[in-house]
């Protein structure tokens, strides 16, 4: 009877831990670099700091070492991260347009980088 009533305990908890919102393996999860990760959740991409657990939405991004470059669908403004300083600062589209350093920093939809990305292995 024991063994039983063993089996239908973890099976239960089984069960429980797969219909949870968790995702225990990481499988939403993928390494951009620096500790920056690409989140997908509910057909949403998020783009997520070293230890956080969630950030902005994001629709677009692109990277050059240690430069990674985000921003929402319709927004002006980029979010601008040196991995190299932790440093994350705002940007017009304008501005990225004009200034070398960023707009030769090729631009993807998050889905196309969320498919070319390895979960276990960071770019830099």
């Amino acid at each position: 009877m024991s063994k039983t009533w063993c089996r239908i305990g973890v099976l239960a908890a089984f069960i429980f831990l797969c219909s949870c919102d968790l995702d225990l393996l990481g499988v939403d999860l993928k390494e951009i670099a620096g500790g920056y990760r690409l989140k997908r959740g509910d057909g949403q991409f998020s783009l997520l700091a070293p230890r956080a657990t969630g950030g902005p939405i994001i629709d677009e991004l692109g990277w050059r070492e240690p430069i990674i470059i985000a921003r929402a669908s319709g927004s002006d403004y980029w979010d601008v991260v040196n991995t190299a300083r932790a440093q994350r600062t705002r940007l017009s589209d304008e501005q990225r347009k004009s200034d070398p350093q960023y707009q030769s920093i090729p631009i993807e939809s998050a889905e196309k980088v969320w498919d070319r990305l390895d979960r276990h292995k960071q770019l830099w």
